[in-house]
């Protein structure tokens, strides 16, 4: 367990009292996105693709309790400033693009995927975040990037 531990965090920023995921935090590669990722892998080989499903659906559903009642009463702008910080806060790095597209419209972008190994696994997640999304702004967005199609980045633009 130790070497999990140790492996899984850049012993240079946990000494600076920053613990962040070995490997700069990118998408995939680093010793916390490989703990996930085995995790994931077995719960299908106990329970199948369907008990995987299962656990991501009520972890989703988790998220979109939290999300609705922070993003409750507020306007558009507003929910997007909000959902830039919520998801920052959960490791995705997100920064809100404006003027994007045909003028003047908005996108939230996403430079860090705490999620990218089981994304991979499961390409079905980034479809069920693409729909949680939409559902708790109150908008239709266009994913443009995706991290697990080899983007750099995700990225999904208010329509």
């Amino acid at each position: 367990m130790d070497e999990i531990a140790v492996g899984a965090v850049d012993l240079e920023d946990l000494e600076a009292g920053l613990p962040r995921p070995a490997g700069g935090g990118g998408a995939g590669g680093d010793g916390v996105h490989d703990i996930v990722s085995v995790h994931f892998d077995g719960q299908r080989e106990i329970g199948g693709e369907a008990m995987v499903r299962d656990v991501l659906d009520r972890q989703l559903e988790g998220l979109e309790q939290k999300y609705r009642e922070r993003l409750e009463g507020l306007s558009l702008d507003e929910r997007l400033a909000a959902i830039d910080r919520l998801r920052s806060d959960e490791g995705f790095m997100v920064e809100l693009e404006e003027g994007v597209d045909e003028g003047d419209g908005q996108a939230i972008v996403e430079r860090h995927c705490p999620i990218y190994a089981v994304a991979k696994a499961f390409p079905g997640l980034c479809a069920a975040e693409h729909s949680l999304l939409e559902r708790v702004l109150n908008t239709k967005l266009k994913l443009t990037h995706l991290m697990t199609d080899g983007e750099s980045y995700c990225r999904f633009a208010v329509a």
